[in-house]
C-alpha cells in the first residue's frame, strides 16, 4: 500500500504534456515549431477529434450548409458549385449532415414520408456521386466529418453488434480516397477558426444558438451546421494595447429541400446556403481570414457582381 501511495504521489508531481488551444496568437511558424503540443495533424481535444490545418495566404475554402444527400436540392448544389469554381476554391469541408440515412434512422418510418426513390443508403451514395467526385479533385485535400444525421450509422453498429467495423462512410458510400473522412465528433481548426456540426454544441438548436455558442466559446469563431439556420453573432473586445479583437459564432444554412422535412418541421425558419472562406497573414504573421455567407433566394443569388440563378 505504501508503494501504491508513493507512485501515485510521483505521478502526481510529473509533468505532463498538455495540449493547448490554437488560437490566432499562435503565428504558422509557432505551430510548425510545436511538434509536442499538436503532435501531428489530428488530435484529441476535449473529447472531440480535432484536425489541424495551416491555411496559406490566399487560400479560400467552401463550406456548405447541411446537404442531406437523399432530399438533397440539386438546383442549389449546381449553382453553389458553380459559385465556388468561379471564386477558385481549393478545398471543401462538409460538416456535417452530408447524408440524410433516413433509411436506418430510429424514428418511426412512414410511406408517405419515403422521399421519392431515394430510400436506401445506396440510394443516397448515387445521389452525392457527383459531388464527392468533384470534393476529389480540389486542388487540396478536402474533409468530410460526420453529423448527427451520419451517427445513424453506428446508432446502427451498437445495435447490431456483429456489424461492428464493417460500416464506414468511405465504403457505404464510394467516397474517393483522396477525400479525408474524419471520425464521428470531429472538427477542424485554423487559427482561431474552428469547424464542426454543432450537434454537440449546448444550446446550438435554440432561438439565439449562435449567441450561446458564443457565449460558451468566447476564444474562437466557430462555424457550424445542424440548425438549418443562417446566423451570426460577434463580439468585440480590446486588449491591454487598445487593439481590438473580434470574436463570433455562426450557422451556414442548409442545402435540401425544405419540404422533404416537413413531418417534422412544417413551419421551420430555416435559409439555403454555403459559405466561403479566404485566409492570409497579417504583417505580425498571425492567420486572418475572411468569412462570406452566401443565402440562396428561390435558386437565386448574386456574389461578386455576378447573378447565379
Amino acid at each position: 500500500q505504501s508503494a501504491d501511495r508513493k507512485r501515485r504521489r510521483n505521478a502526481v508531481n510529473q509533468p505532463r504534456n498538455r495540449i493547448e488551444p490554437v488560437t490566432d496568437e499562435m503565428t504558422a511558424a509557432e505551430l510548425d515549431a510545436t511538434p509536442k503540443k499538436l503532435a501531428g495533424p489530428k488530435q484529441k481535444v476535449a473529447g472531440k477529434q480535432t484536425t489541424v490545418l495551416l491555411p496559406k495566404d490566399g487560400e479560400r475554402w467552401l463550406i456548405p450548409g447541411d446537404l442531406h444527400f437523399g432530399i438533397q436540392d440539386d438546383i442549389a448544389i449546381g449553382l453553389m458549385m458553380e459559385c465556388a469554381k468561379d471564386y477558385g476554391v481549393d478545398r471543401c469541408i462538409l460538416q456535417g449532415d452530408t447524408l440524410d440515412c433516413y433509411g436506418i434512422s430510429r424514428h418511426d418510418h412512414r410511406a408517405d414520408k419515403i422521399r421519392g426513390n431515394c430510400f436506401s443508403l445506396d440510394d443516397e451514395s448515387r445521389e452525392a456521386y457527383y459531388f464527392f467526385q468533384a470534393m476529389a479533385k480540389t486542388r487540396l485535400p478536402s474533409y468530410i466529418m460526420p453529423g448527427n444525421h451520419e451517427d445513424r450509422i453506428w446508432a446502427l453498429e451498437d445495435k447490431n453488434l456483429g456489424l461492428h467495423g464493417s460500416l464506414t462512410m468511405r465504403g457505404l458510400f464510394g467516397i474517393p480516397q483522396s477525400v479525408q473522412v474524419l471520425p464521428q465528433y470531429s472538427r477542424i481548426v485554423a487559427g482561431s477558426l474552428v469547424i464542426e456540426h454543432g450537434h454537440k454544441l449546448p444550446g446550438s438548436l435554440g432561438r439565439y444558438g449562435a449567441a450561446k455558442v458564443l457565449g460558451d466559446h468566447p476564444d474562437q469563431c466557430t462555424m457550424f451546421g445542424h440548425t438549418h439556420r443562417m446566423a451570426v453573432a460577434r463580439k468585440t473586445t480590446y486588449d491591454r494595447n487598445g487593439k481590438p479583437r473580434t470574436r463570433m459564432a455562426m450557422t451556414i444554412g442548409h442545402m435540401s429541400i425544405a419540404e422533404k422535412h416537413i413531418g417534422y418541421a412544417p413551419d421551420a425558419n430555416w435559409q439555403q446556403g454555403f459559405a466561403l472562406v479566404e485566409f492570409w497573414h497579417d504583417k505580425g504573421g498571425k492567420l486572418r481570414y475572411t468569412i462570406t455567407l452566401v443565402e440562396i433566394h428561390d435558386h437565386e443569388f448574386c456574389f461578386q457582381g455576378k447573378v447565379y440563378r
